[in-house]
């Protein structure tokens, strides 16, 4: 089985700084202009998993709170 986090940011600078540097996900590729959508896929390599974080015009709606998490163990 496959897994794979999508979700929809307004900063995706942001996000790849934090995933990155904070948690220590490696950055496995990314897009640009796809449908009108960038994107990066974050994880490790070789793993069945990934997160997917996009950005576009639309600007995403939701906020974060601290019901709005992945907890890592």
């Amino acid at each position: 089985m496959k897994f794979r986090y999508a979700r929809h940011t307004n900063d995706l600078h942001q996000i790849e700084k934090f995933y990155t540097e904070i948690i220590g996900l490696e950055k496995l590729g990314g897009f640009e202009n796809h449908d009108h959508y960038d994107g990066i896929f974050l994880g490790f390599p070789q793993q069945d998993w990934h997160l997917e974080f996009t950005t576009s015009d639309e600007k995403t709606q939701s906020r974060f709170d601290e019901d709005d998490i992945l907890v890592f163990i």
